[in-house]
C-alpha cells in the first residue's frame, strides 16, 4: 500500500500499527500498553507478539481485551526471540506503516503522531523514522553505571549533535517503517537473542540502497529496564556472539573489531579465553564499586565480556561452517 495516495490510507483499517515483541516482562508490558492508551492520536491498532512468556504476559492483555481502549491483536510463539517475533507481526499488519518498539519503552503522548507524521510526509517506501530513547528515571533508579552506559550503548548523544544516522542506529526500540519495505526484506531469524538483528538487517537494507534513516527526537520514548553491571557484562557477552554472525555474514563491513594497539588485543584475546577468571574479575569489581562503575574500568568489563561471546561464537559457529 502506498502511503502517498489518500484513497489507499482510507481503505485500511488503520494508518499504523504499533509492534510489540513481549518475553517474560509483564509489568513492564502493563506500563508500555497503558503509555500506548494516552496517545493524541488514537486510530492505529497494536500487534502483540509473546514470544513464549511463562508468566504472567497473558493476563496482562486479557486485562486489555476488557478495557478495549486499544485494538489489539495478540499473536503467540515458542520462544525463538524477537527476530522472528517481528516478522510474524509484519506478515500479520494491515497497516501501510509499522512502529517497533519494546515491551519496556514507554512512549510519550505524541509518540504515534509523530511518526505518522513523518511518513504521511515523506511517502517514499525506503524512509524510516528513527526516535528518540532514553532510560526512564521516574520507574527506576538511575545509578552511575547506567548513565555512563547510555552514550555507550546507544548512539543517540551523536544524532542529537548532527550526526546522520545509519544503518548503525537500526534501533527496534522506536523505529517506523513502511510495511511492506520490511514485508519484502525481514529480519534475519538466525539472529535468536535480541543483538544484531536489527543493524543487520539496517545494514542489508543499505546494500540494496533501500534505507534512508530519519531522526525524530519528537517522538520521544523512555526505557524502563533497571541494569546493573553485571547485567551489563551478560548482555555485551551476548552482543559478542551475535557479532560474529554478524561479522560472518558481512566480512566486508568492518564494524565489528577489538579495537586497540596489539598489547589490547593479546590482554583481550587471553581473557576471552579465560570466561571463568574474566566473571570472577567482574564480580569482584561489582563487590567493590557495584553500580557506581563507570568509564573506562566499566568499559574495559564489558569488552572483556564482548571478546568472551564473540570467541564462544567463533568456536560454535565455525564448527557448523
Amino acid at each position: 500500500m502506498n502511503t502517498s495516495d489518500p484513497q489507499a490510507l482510507q481503505k485500511a483499517e488503520h494508518p499504523i500499527t504499533v509492534i510489540v515483541p513481549t518475553y517474560n516482562r509483564q509489568e513492564a508490558l502493563k506500563i508500555c500498553l497503558e503509555r500506548l492508551e494516552n496517545q493524541t492520536f488514537r486510530d492505529f491498532s497494536v500487534i502483540v507478539v509473546d514470544d513464549g512468556s511463562t508468566d504472567a504476559t497473558l493476563k496482562v492483555l486479557e486485562n486489555c481485551y476488557q478495557n478495549r481502549r486499544l485494538c489489539i491483536t495478540l499473536l503467540q510463539q515458542e520462544n525463538r526471540g524477537p527476530a522472528r517475533a517481528r516478522n510474524l507481526a509484519i506478515r500479520n499488519a494491515r497497516s501501510p506503516i509499522c512502529i517497533l518498539i519494546g515491551d519496556d519503552i514507554l512512549v510519550s503522548p505524541t509518540f504515534v503522531e509523530q511518526h505518522l507524521k513523518l511518513h504521511l510526509e515523506s511517502p517514499e517506501v525506503d524512509v524510516v523514522g528513527l526516535g528518540l530513547t532514553k532510560w526512564d528515571s521516574n520507574l527506576q533508579e538511575l545509578t552511575p553505571f547506567m548513565v555512563w552506559l547510555e552514550d555507550v550503548q546507544f548512539l543517540y548523544k551523536d544524532l542529537i549533535a548532527g550526526t546522520k544516522p545509519d544503518w548503525r542506529h537500526f534501533y527496534t526500540s522506536n523505529l517506523s517503517f513502511k510495511t511492506r519495505l520490511l514485508q519484502t526484506d525481514p529480519f534475519d531469524e538466525r539472529f535468536r537473542k535480541a543483538a544484531f538483528e536489527d543493524v543487520e538487517l539496517g545494514y542489508r537494507l543499505t546494500k540494496k540502497d533501500r534505507l534512508k534513516m530519519v531522526f525524530l527526537p519528537e517522538a520521544f520514548a523512555t526505557h524502563l529496564h533497571p541494569t546493573t553491571l553485571l547485567d551489563g557484562c551478560r548482555r555485551m557477552q551476548t552482543v559478542g556472539y551475535a557479532a560474529y554472525q554478524f561479522a560472518c555474514y558481512w566480512p566486508e563491513a568492518k564494524s565489528i573489531t577489538l579495537n586497540g594497539g596489539w598489547f589490547k588485543r593479546i590482554l583481550f584475546s587471553f581473557f576471552a579465553t579465560s570466561p571463568a577468571l574474566s566473571q570472577r574479575i567482574a564480580r569482584v569489581v561489582y563487590q567493590v564499586q557495584g553500580d557506581r562503575c563507570k568509564g573506562k574500568a566499566a568499559g574495559f568489563l564489558l569488552r572483556i565480556h564482548y571478546a568472551i561471546g564473540y570467541q564462544q561464537s567463533r568456536k560454535q559457529l565455525g564448527t557448523q561452517r
